[in-house]
């Protein structure tokens, strides 16, 4: 590949504690990890998509679905050494930007249990790390800032209650933003030096609530399932 040219890596390995076998169970009538595949096919930018992943299951699953753009979309067999409970996904990120042997600027991460995204999103968050010169990107969803942490049985305040400001005071730089796990982009240098997905200053890609939504739980995927199926304009959504 081209030193300019992205890759797509969708980790979507066979355990999983909250829901059995959540990746591979049936989301909006398709597999839960298949919507990722969706998604960065539907990006004009990434060039190469792998699925990385321990599991027969999984495989046999990708194996039956027949992708129009079969020439960007790769399985990659992920060794048992990196699938355990304790291996970080960027084990698994290394892994398959080593396993491409060629040079590759950005890779982007995007988890199956994010089976929501807007159309075109991919693409316009690689136009701002790209503009923006930073080494990685994480989308967010913005909060108030009104968070209180609980450490036995005293509380921190994270905020003054005697001066809580309307929402509509507060300004951005007064807001809170959490990592969703829905996108991430990375230089593939910095990954692979540093084990990690994200430096001290990464751009922040504010997204909308249902891209935000992420599924850890029976409830989450019902929840998502629902709003997918018959809330969401499928002309925006993925």
């Amino acid at each position: 590949m081209p030193e300019n040219d992205v890759l797509c890596v969708i980790p979507a390995r066979g355990g999983s504690k909250g829901i059995p076998k959540k990746n591979i169970k049936a989301f909006c009538h398709k597999p839960l990890f298949i919507w990722s595949i969706y998604a960065a096919l539907e990006s004009t930018k990434i060039t190469s998509v792998v699925v990385s992943s321990d599991c027969a299951e999984v495989k046999s699953v990708f194996d039956r679905y027949k992708f129009l753009d079969k020439k960007r979309l790769v399985w990659l067999d992920r060794p048992e050494s990196i699938s355990l409970d304790s291996s970080s996904t960027e084990e698994a990120i290394v892994h398959a930007i080593k396993s491409a042997g060629k040079a590759t600027k950005y890779v982007v991460t995007l988890q199956p249990t994010s089976p929501i995204r807007r159309k075109g999103m991919i693409d316009d968050a690689l136009n701002k790390i790209t503009d923006s010169k930073r080494t990685s990107l994480m989308s967010v969803k913005q909060h108030t800032p009104f968070f209180v942490l609980k450490q036995g049985d005293q509380v921190k305040w994270l905020y003054n209650p005697n001066a809580r400001k309307m929402r509509q005071e507060l300004s951005e730089e007064e807001m809170l933003y959490h990592d969703d796990g829905n996108l991430y982009i990375t230089e593939c240098e910095f990954v692979c030096a540093n084990q990690c997905r994200l430096d001290s200053h990464p751009y922040l890609y504010i997204n909308d609530v249902p891209s935000s939504m992420q599924i850890d739980t029976q409830l989450d995927f019902d929840i998502l399932q629902k709003m997918k199926q018959e809330i969401l304009p499928q002309e925006l959504y993925i």
